[in-house]
């Protein structure tokens, strides 16, 4: 039996210190690798996040970069300024330029850049007094 809890603190030590490791590695830039090399992307520079399978596109002004994460587990380490809008899309919503409604619920959101977003209805609710 002591054998157990010592498996499950073990592993539950390990899980917040991976956790912890992420928040340092997202703190105000994203270590993005690239073959050989390594870029730092500043986060306040990040417009948009869309999710592709296992990878994640970053969308700046300048470029897009691709790293390998999901949106739940990077959506945490982010700013309080990046807020889901899709279950396959995260924005800086200091960089939302307009809200247009589909009347079904849905928004487009226009980005500053001019890239047209959706915003899901699924997604509304955490958004009020944000954004709507």
């Amino acid at each position: 039996m002591h054998t157990i809890f010592s498996v499950i603190y073990f592993w539950l030590n390990e899980l917040e210190q991976v956790k912890q490791g992420n928040e340092q590695e997202y703190g105000q830039s994203l270590k993005v690798k690239n073959g050989q090399s390594t870029t730092l992307v500043d986060v306040d520079k990040i417009s948009w996040i869309s999710s592709d399978g296992a990878y994640l596109n970053i969308h700046t002004a300048e470029k897009k970069h691709v790293i390998m994460d999901s949106l739940k587990n990077i959506i945490t380490t982010l700013p309080e300024n990046f807020k889901r809008i899709h279950r396959s899309t995260i924005v800086n919503i200091e960089q939302v330029g307009q809200l247009k409604s589909r009347g079904n619920g849905d928004y487009d959101i226009i980005m500053d850049d001019g890239k047209k977003l959706r915003l899901s209805r699924n997604y509304t609710k955490p958004l009020r007094g944000v954004l709507l």
